[in-house]
């Protein structure tokens, strides 16, 4: 099998062409393409969006908090196969540490 190659103009237009209106289906076959090259074309073509992470509403942190929190954010992150973000959710961590752990340390020294 001999894989065509098609120029980076020939592609933007077979996707305009699809975003103006007319079907995949209809184009494809104008073009003497594959339906299935042009979805290609067309996801390769969207532009990425962001999915930032839900806010996080913990304002204490026990072991099982942070195991649930945790278990949360991989969800998430697999729910929109992300990678997970191990040093944003370790800063996350820390920020909150920070804020809480003079208060625990001032309760305990009592």
């Amino acid at each position: 099998m001999v894989w065509a190659r098609y120029t980076l103009e020939f592609k933007q237009e077979a996707v305009r062409l699809v975003r103006g209106g007319q079907t995949v289906s209809s184009v494809a076959k104008t073009l003497g393409l594959s339906d299935q090259a042009l979805l290609n074309w067309l996801k390769a073509e969207a532009a990425p969006v962001e999915i930032l992470p839900p806010p996080s509403p913990q304002t204490s942190w026990t072991r099982n908090g942070v195991a649930g929190w945790l278990v949360e954010r991989l969800r998430y992150f697999e729910a929109h196969r992300l990678e997970p973000d191990w040093p944003g959710f370790l800063d996350e961590f820390q920020q909150h540490l920070t804020k809480t752990t003079p208060t625990i340390l001032s309760a305990t020294t009592q």
